[in-house]
């Protein structure tokens, strides 16, 4: 309650492009277009995590426990889209990011829009063809981005 909410989000920010993840999939056997925004650290580290999704106010976090020799980790995450359209795209907006991953940003957020938009139509309708080859072509960019070269 007593954060300086300025200096959090831009750290949030700075924070993000060194551990942040955008990423899009689809979703369990419906095959449905998804999208997450995620921060993975140990688990020693957990308690950022809770100030993140407290500062966010959404998402949740989980606990890995890995195999052996890894150390357990833990996981901030939002999967809800209208999270990621209101709290988590603005968030990005305000405080951009500064390095390699405001391009993966750049994508996975026209991503949430269409996902977003096909999710709050008026009349619920399945995903036209185009729609979908947008979902994929995104997806197929964000992933040709992230190979190293």
């Amino acid at each position: 309650s007593n954060i300086d909410r300025d200096y959090f989000g831009a750290w949030l920010s700075g924070f993000t492009d060194g551990e942040g993840c955008f990423r899009l999939y689809l979703n369990g056997n419906t095959k449905t277009p998804a999208a997450r925004f995620f921060i993975s650290l140990r688990k020693d580290d957990e308690s950022v995590l809770f100030i993140i999704q407290s500062y966010l106010a959404c998402g949740a976090v989980d606990h890995n426990e890995r195999p052996l020799p890894s150390k357990p980790q833990s996981l901030f995450r939002v999967d809800k889209i209208a999270d990621l359209a209101g709290i988590v795209v603005p968030h990005f907006e305000h405080f951009p990011l500064m390095a390699k991953k405001l391009m993966d940003f750049g994508l996975w957020r026209q991503a949430v829009e269409i996902i977003y938009t096909v999710n709050h139509r008026p009349i619920r309708t399945r995903w036209t063809v185009g729609e979908r080859q947008q979902f994929y072509d995104i997806q197929d960019a964000l992933h040709e981005q992230r190979e190293y070269r």
